[in-house]
């Protein structure tokens, strides 16, 4: 892993770089796919939520699970699945805990106050960093409003090709075909959904290898 860790934020800022008009909703979407693909590694501190009475925020803190958990750890890709990212607070935490239930309070006037839910005890990884495992974020984000496209029309692209080829594409010509109608698709994307449509994890012929003492 050759790039350094960045906040989720930072990532965000140059993702707007690299594909102008991304959408922060889009961007998270697009983020945990790269976890969950293992194309981009995270890591953060493994805490429970301590939460003030009547689920006040103001009152909230992170504390790690146990003592091992004072050092910042690796998040497995497979745990993505049933993770979803905040922004703002630099945190993780599973679905369950995503819409904890709303909590109310006298106003002092006899009105309720509605507050937000209570989350005290929930699981959650804070001061999340991210890094691409390539060593570089650039190509890996995507504006649908830059490209006019999504996977599903890519996908369309190289099943329709793949029927035509007898049942078999590799994934570089996958991402030839797909970029040739779709120039701004990345590349890697396109063979991801070549993988997926073929069941093949092979990108194709390489060539004869070089020694590397040569």
């Amino acid at each position: 892993m050759t790039s350094k860790f960045l906040t989720v934020t930072e990532a965000f800022e140059r993702a707007k770089v690299d594909a102008p008009g991304i959408a922060e909703e889009d961007f998270l979407s697009q983020l945990v796919a790269h976890l969950q693909s293992g194309r981009i590694a995270a890591s953060a501190y493994d805490c429970v939520i301590e939460q003030g009475l009547h689920g006040d925020l103001g009152a909230m803190r992170y504390v790690p699970r146990t003592p091992e958990d004072m050092q910042r750890r690796d998040i497995a890709a497979v745990e993505w699945i049933e993770l979803a990212i905040h922004m703002e607070s630099a945190t993780a935490q599973r679905w369950g805990h995503d819409r904890a239930p709303q909590w109310t309070r006298d106003g002092g006037d006899g009105a309720p106050v509605w507050g937000d839910g209570y989350f005290d005890k929930a699981p959650v990884y804070t001061d999340l960093l991210i890094c691409s495992v390539s060593g570089s974020l650039k190509g890996l984000f995507v504006a649908p409003a830059e490209n006019g496209v999504c996977d599903d029309e890519a996908r369309a692209i190289i099943t329709t090709e793949q029927v035509k080829r007898g049942g078999f594409i590799s994934q570089n010509d996958a991402a030839k075909i797909v970029r040739a109608a779709l120039p701004k698709f990345p590349r890697d994307r396109a063979r991801d959904i070549a993988k997926s449509v073929t069941g093949n994890g092979k990108r194709g012929p390489r060539g004869p290898r070089k020694n590397c003492a040569e």
